[in-house]
């Protein structure tokens, strides 16, 4: 708070100006946060033995597993519980551990994360069809069951991943096609592409 001496500032006006633009800026950060309400993502990572999606007695939780909203990271504890900030409009989901596999949908999708959208799809645009679907309010806990692997110890997997390389320039999409898809023409590594029922 400037000195004053008969209500006059000691302080240049600029400097008072900036100090309550200041204040003005932090009301509003605040009142931004608290008219946004965080919302507390709890739940267990859990081993599914009868693999039916819900946590029953004598299905243990699996410590140490990494849970994510997007920007934080946090870890199970030795049951295989976890807490972590979940805003609206928000996703929650595991880096799924070694020896472990996730579920999947009816369409053959994997299933380690939770959509928070409690209204659907923001409207930030005009869209035809809802994109999110309306979730409704966060559950009370939020799990996820994990299959124990089948898979051996010592096996040798030779896998292809392609990202999204955002080739924007025609001299990057050139570089794109001589040093990666060239590469892969007539399937010299015997990859298999798709989703296998």
């Amino acid at each position: 708070m400037p000195i004053q001496t008969r209500n006059r500032s000691l302080l240049p006006r600029r400097l008072v100006g900036l100090a309550g633009t200041l204040l003005t800026f932090t009301i509003t950060v605040t009142a931004l946060l608290s008219a946004t309400e965080m919302k507390m993502a709890k739940g267990v990572v859990f081993e599914d033995l009868n693999v039916n999606g819900i946590r029953e007695p004598g299905e243990l939780g699996i410590p140490d597993v990494s849970v994510s909203n997007g920007i934080d990271v946090v870890r199970t504890n030795s049951e295989g519980e976890y807490e972590i900030d979940l805003p609206e409009e928000s996703i929650v989901f595991i880096s799924k551990p070694a020896n472990y596999g996730v579920p999947v949908s009816e369409d053959n999708l994997p299933r380690f994360f939770y959509t928070h959208y409690p209204t659907g799809t923001p409207k930030v645009a005009e869209w035809e069809w809802d994109v999110i679907a309306p979730t409704g309010p966060m559950p009370e806990s939020v799990n996820f069951p994990l299959l124990a692997s089948q898979a051996k110890n010592g096996i040798h997997i030779n896998a292809m991943a392609f990202a999204d390389p955002q080739a924007k320039r025609e001299e990057e999409q050139d570089m794109v096609r001589e040093d990666v898809v060239n590469e892969l023409i007539g399937n010299p590594f015997g990859a298999h592409f798709g989703f296998r029922r």
